[in-house]
C-alpha cells in the first residue's frame, strides 16, 4: 500500500511499510519498519538511540 521515508527522533532514517508492501505482518495493524536499503527483517528499537520505534516516529505509531 505505501512505502513512508521517515527518521527517528535522533535522525536515523527509517523506512515505514504498510499492507501490502510490508513482507511480514507482525503487527495487526500491518505496519512494517526497516532501515532504507535493507530487506528481510523488521526493527523495533532505532539502532542509534534505542528507543521503541512505535514511540520515536509518529508513522510507526500503533493504529486502533
Amino acid at each position: 500500500m505505501a512505502i513512508i521515508h521517515t527518521n527517528c527522533t535522533c535522525g536515523k532514517a527509517v523506512e515505514i511499510r504498510t499492507g501490502s508492501d510490508a513482507n511480514s505482518n507482525y503487527r495487526k495493524d500491518g505496519k512494517q519498519a526497516v532501515y532504507p536499503g535493507e530487506d528481510g527483517y523488521c526493527i523495533f528499537r532505532c539502532s542509534q538511540c534505542l528507543e521503541p520505534l512505535h514511540q520515536t516516529v509518529p508513522a510507526f505509531a500503533h493504529q486502533a
